[in-house]
């Protein structure tokens, strides 16, 4: 059976990593071997000096492993067919670890990771809803739509990697059939009508209105096979700390 990989699992190993690696990049030696060309191990072509690049994926700030080019192959193939430069970021990105490309093209043409593009989709005021009875009931099939796919399975938290999930927090999701539209329930449709999706949202929309939140986000924030996951999202509430018993605080 396919599964999820544990990303948090993966995110705590590769932060005892990083540094190896960044020390790899600027001594071109990894674990005792000497770095060599990717393209190298089917070309003998392999000419000039090596470049040394850190990659990452979007699950962390910690690079993930490291791409070796010499001049000639740099030069002839470019970038491997494997990665991605953001445009934000400016970093080397993978396009593996996720049902769907965990990029977006900007309105320049440009590959933009999710990362960087959940930041521009949250600070973008327009995406978000007002949550006023009228703004709630405006909300249509083309709203859910409008929302896009710029976060991914384990990304939103207070400790993600992604800036932008640190700015929000989830309320709640629904899970949404990737051809239909219509909600899913245990194995199957619920309902497979748009209309059954657009319901659920404004009642979501409501609840977040009655917990005293000012506006929300849709986000498709999961893809997969068959299905997606859309997410309502408002601002991120920092935890208020507990209040201290003066007497306590003498004692201490």
């Amino acid at each position: 059976m396919w599964s999820l990989p544990d990303i948090q699992r993966l995110n705590r190993e590769r932060l005892e990593t990083a540094k190896k690696l960044e020390y790899a990049v600027r001594t071109g030696v990894l674990d005792g071997k000497t770095l060599r060309c990717e393209c190298g191990k089917n070309d003998k072509n392999c000419r000039g000096p090596l470049e040394h690049k850190l990659w990452y994926d979007i699950y962390s700030d910690s690079p993930r492993g490291i791409v070796t080019q010499c001049e000639f192959h740099r030069t002839r193939f470019g970038r491997p067919e494997n990665f991605f430069l953001c445009r934000d970021c400016e970093r080397w990105m993978t396009k593996t670890y996720i049902y769907a490309l965990p990029f977006e093209i900007d309105e320049d043409g440009w590959p933009v990771c999710l990362r960087c593009a959940g930041e521009r989709y949250v600070e973008n005021e327009d995406n978000w809803i007002r949550l006023r009875e009228e703004d709630i009931c405006a909300v249509t099939f083309s709203s859910i739509q409008r929302a896009r796919h710029v976060l991914d399975v384990c990304m939103p938290s207070p400790d993600a990697s992604s800036p932008a999930a640190r700015k929000i927090q989830l309320f709640d999701r629904v899970p949404l059939d990737n051809e239909t539209f219509g909600l899913i329930s245990g194995i199957g449709c619920q309902d497979p009508t748009p209309e059954s999706a657009v319901e659920m949202i404004r009642e979501i929309l409501e609840e977040a209105r009655h917990a005293k939140h000012d506006s929300a986000l849709l986000i498709i924030d999961g893809v997969f096979q068959c299905a997606f996951t859309l997410g309502v999202y408002v601002w991120l509430v920092p935890a208020v700390p507990a209040a201290v018993d003066p007497k306590q605080q003498k004692k201490a």
